[in-house]
């Protein structure tokens, strides 16, 4: 059984250069989007990551839904739909 570890430490301590390097030596496909706290605004987040993801892997065809107000009752489900369209273009890339 796989187990996922998640790392924590102080400001500064690496965490970011720690992952990245080990991405980038497992030759991994990774789009890096740093979310901070003061980003309390659903559109917004997932509008631009939708433009991180189509700069980044032009050549994939990532149609995903922008969020408007009738998601709002349901963002949990708009999450969900946004992210397993989000992850279907990156298996072709591991190959």
């Amino acid at each position: 059984m796989e187990q996922d570890n998640m790392g924590n430490g102080l400001t500064g301590s690496g965490k970011t250069v720690f992952v990245v390097s080990l991405l980038k030596k497992q030759q991994v496909t990774f789009l890096w989007y740093q979310i901070d706290i003061s980003e309390n605004n659903f559109a917004d987040i997932f509008y631009f990551l939708a433009l991180a993801a189509q700069k980044y892997y032009p050549g994939e065809k990532l149609k995903l839904p922008i969020f408007t107000a009738e998601y709002g009752d349901d963002v949990e489900g708009f999450c969900i739909t946004v992210f397993l369209d989000f992850y279907t273009v990156f298996p072709k890339k591991q190959e």
